[in-house]
Parts: structure tokens; sequence; C-alpha cells
């Protein structure tokens, strides 16, 4: 995706989402939802740190397991530092 959240020729590809924190998980949420509209084939989120403040957990959780049965997220990869 471009700055303005256009996507460019990304149907079809692989996405890696890197984070350094998931606190509330919104970033997290809204960048792979934009990446599954523009057609990628899967979606990793990475994440250094995840704190989960504030449902943070709670969202990341509706990304991999959506009432939809279409899974957003592929994998979530997250260490255990903080």
């Amino acid at each position: 995706l471009n700055s303005e959240g256009n996507p460019n020729d990304i149907a079809g590809m692989d996405a890696i989402v890197v984070e350094d924190i998931i606190d509330r998980g919104s970033t997290a949420k809204e960048l792979t939802l934009a990446l599954r509209q523009a057609g990628v084939a899967t979606v990793t989120l990475l994440a250094t740190h995840g704190t989960f403040a504030q449902g943070g957990l709670s969202r990341i959780k509706e990304l991999v397991c959506p009432n939809t049965g279409r899974y957003a997220v592929d994998r979530v990869v997250i260490t255990d530092s903080v």
C-alpha cells in the first residue's frame, strides 16, 4: 500500500506486517484488513512487543478467528520481550 492507503499491484502476494509494539491493535487491524481488501494471498503479523492494552488482544483475536470463517491473519508472531 502506498502512503495514501491505495493498493499497488499486490494481489496474490504474501504480506508481512512488522510492528514494534502492539498495544491497542488498531494499526495492525486496519492494515491487515486493507491488505486483504487489496487481494494479498497471506498476511503474517510480527511484533517485538505485545503489550495488548485497552482491548488489543481482542482486536488481534478478531483477525485470527473472525465470525465469517475467513482468516484475516494467517500467522501472528510476537516475542516475549518488553
